[in-house]
């Protein structure tokens, strides 16, 4: 089948393709509207590893562990009840190694709450992660025994070796505090909030105009489907190429259609003037028969044709008449005998 072929018959049955585009795009924006829509919004969360190392004696954990475990659900689900945030809502996170940012992210029908509930969580876990580094303090032991062992020697007499090993204590305490301040500045920014998760404006899904638009295409693809499954189950004769394709033979004249004939007009078409569509298609068809009788080489005077179809009404009468006519009006003397004998017409 030809594109030609193709484009012809999507033409013809051009209904059926119209009537499926709209019907698809109806069906897939009641769909669209009916469904229930839902915002998505994320905080992000960056988180620094710098309290980790292969020395540390804190030991190294993910993020998203942290955030699944039963301690942090059950804050979130305490500061939502305590600020009132209730509704459908779904809280998941998504933990990026490479560069340490933790994305806290909610899915709501309600755009403002899936923003509160995600700003929630993220609260909640950065106090949690927090207080996590800062209870695994490594300086915390070793200044409860330098308090122990200072006070001890403060009980002692006073001497100057009990004042130099007081001395040696406070030293190391000293630096010790040093080393826990800077632990707890690092332990508090170990997780630190990037930018807060907005109120969505734009539902999940395709927009509406995509929808509308993908519902055209499917649409047209449907009937243009259509169209070619009706074509290939239908039998009737459209045209002439159609008894060409199926015959394998010429086709000698098409007659159009003339509104007069139903009138009650005259029937000799070929007999009206060069007006006429139909006149000029009965000549056209006469000089094609007569194109064909002299290329067989027949004898002058011997030249008989039979016009005939399968069932009555079909045209037989009117198309002998109006042959006879076009060949009498080119000179030629024409008998037209009528073969039905119970209901002849001529």
């Amino acid at each position: 089948m030809t594109f030609r072929q193709i484009t012809s018959i999507l033409w013809r049955r051009k209904i059926f393709v119209v009537a499926s585009a709209v019907a698809v795009r109806v069906v897939l924006i009641l769909y669209a509207e009916s469904r229930t829509k839902s915002y998505t919004t994320s905080a992000n969360i960056a988180i620094s590893s710098s309290l980790f190392s292969s020395t540390s004696q804190i030991p190294m954990h993910l993020p998203s562990i942290d955030f699944e475990t039963s301690a942090v659900q059950q804050a979130g689900q305490q500061y939502l009840l305590s600020h009132h945030l209730t509704g459908p809502v779904q809280v998941s996170d998504n933990f990026d190694a490479t560069n340490g940012m933790l994305q806290i992210v909610a899915t709501s029908p309600d755009p403002a709450l899936a923003a509160a509930v995600a700003n929630a969580y993220e609260k909640v876990f950065v106090n949690y992660e927090t207080q996590y580094i800062q209870s695994k303090d490594p300086y915390t032991q070793t200044l409860n025994f330098d308090k122990t062992v200072l006070a001890y020697l403060e009980g002692l007499p006073t001497s100057a070796a009990v004042e130099t090993q007081i001395g040696a204590v406070q030293t190391s305490e000293s630096t010790i505090q040093g080393s826990e301040s800077l632990f707890q500045n690092q332990a508090t920014s170990y997780a630190e909030l990037l930018n807060a998760a907005p109120v969505p404006s734009v539902p999940n899904g395709e927009s509406a105009k995509k929808i509308a638009v993908l519902a055209l295409l499917v649409g047209l693809l449907c009937g243009a489907g259509i169209a070619l499954v009706l074509e290939q189950l239908d039998v009737t004769v459209h045209a002439g190429s159609d008894v060409e394709e199926s015959l394998k033979l010429p086709v000698l004249g098409e007659l159009p259609t003339d509104r007069s004939l139903r009138q009650g007009e005259s029937s000799i078409a070929s007999v009206r003037g060069s007006g006429s569509a139909l006149g000029e298609s009965l000549r056209d068809l006469r000089t094609s028969l007569q194109v064909i009788l002299e290329d067989e080489g027949q004898p002058a005077g011997s030249k008989v044709l039979v016009v005939t179809s399968p069932a009555p009404g079909e045209g037989k009468t009117f198309v002998a008449a109006n042959l006879a006519a076009a060949w009498a009006m080119n000179g030629r003397t024409v008998v037209v005998v009528s073969a039905d004998l119970r209901r002849p017409e001529i």
